[in-house]
């Protein structure tokens, strides 16, 4: 079996979700491609929003920020990836906070 490599990407992330917001509008899906580094943690993520304007939706920043949210520095500078509980899960349920990350 061939997998098709991501059209927008060139590449498909390690783990792929869906969001749509159920409330506002339910016709525009954000698809989210996680990209894990060498040691084993997702510190990329490339998103696409289809079938929407140009305009900035706010499941958009959410996503944004749930994704951002549990990257902190420690005082040496070093990366800390803390416990985030996500706004918008995904539309599976598959992806609802970080434990991707842990």
């Amino acid at each position: 079996m061939t997998i098709m490599e991501n059209p927008v990407w060139g590449v498909n992330g390690d783990i792929t979700y869906a969001v749509t917001d159920q409330k506002a509008f339910k016709d525009s899906t954000m698809t989210v491609e996680l990209f894990q580094s060498e040691d084993g943690h997702y510190y990329t993520a490339l998103a696409l929003s289809g079938n929407q304007s140009h305009e900035v939706y706010a499941r958009n920043s959410w996503a944004a920020w749930d994704f951002l949210s549990q990257f902190s520095r420690a005082e040496d500078g070093s990366i800390v990836i803390g416990d985030a509980a996500y706004a918008l899960a995904s539309d599976d349920g598959s992806v609802a906070d970080n434990s991707y990350n842990k």
